[in-house]
């Protein structure tokens, strides 16, 4: 539980519906004289009068600004706005809360100040923000945790992740200066295969995961399982030209959870692969994926534009994804990077077969319509375009 610091002190001004430039602006106005200018931009008026836009179906509401005082001095460090709104799902009252005009969010405020502010959102209403409370607790207690490692000469693999994750999932600069000196590779290597995991999913998104190399089959399909591809950034020879492998990763990848991967995992797959016919049905039988991606990597392939087995086997692949998605096929990019003689009668090389459903059978049935009439639009279209360069 975090406590309250009297460094400083809160000042409330009301929103006055309709009443611009009532007292509560003129208060705050005279209370402002002397800050800088950045205080002097804010829209109060707009605010405190409900004028001002609200957000997420929320009233416009009260103003809270914390002054510290120094020497007599009151100088406004921080504020909030406080609105209200009604849960579109539960009918619960909460409160939407900016601070200094942006959502309210553990990782914009000084950490010094986050007791602070707990203990003036509770006394605002507890109920009402818990969402900001919880995040806030958390993230301060997390923080305590950290200091409480700083001067310790060594650390159990518990805590070296812990400092990982607060250095390069949470960006907090002082456990980035904890691990100055550190070879990851070798933090790596000396870890357990359960946290070797850990850690590498804690560093992904930063460039620091980069530095690191696993060679371990049974590594990199666990790391896959967790949503990730970045692993094969640099793993070895052997084990990217494997190419029965690099499927078996992608079948991990998906079983992570098909609607919350993030598709753009699928950039660090080795670019040998991101022309081959084998893989990219792999991809697209088990992710929507972009096809404005996979259109990216085969454009500059002039063999791929004129070869008609694998611009058929590719665009069958996309179609059967959309239909598994529920829809039918539409416009893509796809189309784009094929030669007429290609495109000509591409329609009657799709999706040969009964599908199992009738809704099924008519998502093709419209599918190869759809996919006629925007190969004849493209085919159009060139034509135009050759007779006016001619």
């Amino acid at each position: 539980m975090t406590k309250k610091i009297a460094n400083g002190t809160w000042v409330k001004y009301d929103r006055e519906p309709g009443n611009w430039k009532g007292a509560s602006y003129h208060k705050l106005q005279e209370d402002l004289k002397g800050a800088d200018d950045s205080w002097q931009d804010v829209s109060w008026a707009d605010q405190l009068s409900g004028e001002f836009i609200p957000r997420e179906g929320t009233e416009a509401g009260d103003i809270y600004i914390y002054y510290e005082i120094k020497d007599g001095v009151k100088s406004p460090i921080f504020y909030l706005y406080v609105k209200e709104f009604e849960d579109i799902h539960t009918k619960e009252k909460k409160n939407y809360i900016e601070f200094n005009g942006s959502t309210l969010t553990y990782d914009w405020i000084d950490i010094k100040y986050i007791p602070e502010l707990i203990f003036k959102l509770r006394e605002i209403d507890e109920v009402k923000n818990k969402r900001y409370i919880e995040e806030l607790e958390e993230g301060y207690e997390r923080y305590q945790k950290l200091l409480s490692l700083k001067d310790k000469k060594t650390y159990t693999e518990e805590e070296l992740l812990f400092i990982y994750y607060m250095a390069y999932t949470k960006d907090e600069e002082l456990a980035v200066t904890m691990l100055i000196g550190r070879d990851i590779q070798k933090v790596f290597d000396n870890l357990k295969t359960e946290n070797k995991i850990k850690l590498f999913l804690s560093v992904k998104d930063s460039k620091i995961s980069d530095k690191i190399t696993v060679t371990s089959k049974e590594i990199l399909l666990a790391i896959a399982q967790n949503g990730c591809l970045k692993q094969l950034n640099n793993a070895p020879d052997e084990i990217i030209n494997d190419k029965n492998f690099i499927i078996k990763v992608l079948e991990c990848f998906n079983s992570s959870d098909k609607y919350k991967i993030n598709r753009y995992e699928l950039k660090y797959l080795p670019s040998r692969y991101q022309t081959d016919i084998d893989i990219l049905e792999q991809c697209l039988y088990n992710y929507a994926i972009n096809d404005s991606l996979i259109s990216d990597w085969i454009c500059e392939r002039k063999d791929l534009a004129s070869n008609k087995e694998f611009a058929y086997r590719l665009i069958n692949a996309y179609i059967k994804s959309v239909i598994d998605e529920g829809y039918s096929y539409s416009e893509t990019f796809l189309l784009t990077v094929f030669e007429d003689d290609v495109l000509n009668d591409i329609e009657n090389h799709v999706l040969i077969g009964p599908e199992a459903t009738l809704k099924r059978e008519q998502l093709k049935r419209e599918s190869i319509e759809s996919l006629k009439l925007n190969k004849e639009k493209l085919l159009s279209y060139r034509r135009s375009y050759r007779c006016i360069v001619n």
